[in-house]
């Protein structure tokens, strides 16, 4: 039996490098797509001394700063393939590989 399709789940929180090199390894030597995965949500509510309340601000950095995390992923994913040593594309990347990517929004009542 062959997999012909192979999905890596790349933590927010996480180094990628081992499992994105494991994964590619992996994916070239069975010949197989290899589909990046990263999800994350944004906490919606915030904890004080009068009980849980909505902070918008705060959400509003958190999820930038998730956004802006999972960009930096996608591009160490799609940078992750090897490269052709004739002119240097990431040509198994660009054939072989795609990107999928969530952020959870807060449910509002």
């Amino acid at each position: 039996m062959s997999y012909k399709t192979m999905v890596v789940n790349l933590a927010v929180d996480a180094n990628p490098a081992a499992i994105l090199n494991l994964a590619t390894e992996l994916a070239q030597r069975f010949d197989a797509h290899l589909i990046g995965l990263a999800a994350a949500d944004v906490p919606p509510l915030v904890a004080t001394g009068e009980g849980m309340v909505h902070e918008g601000k705060v959400m509003q950095i958190q999820r930038l700063e998730i956004e802006k995390r999972l960009a930096e992923l996608r591009e160490l994913f799609e940078l992750s393939g090897p490269r052709s040593a004739a002119n240097g594309d990431n040509t198994y990347a660009a054939r072989r590989a795609l990107w999928a990517w969530q952020l959870v929004q807060p449910i509002s009542s």
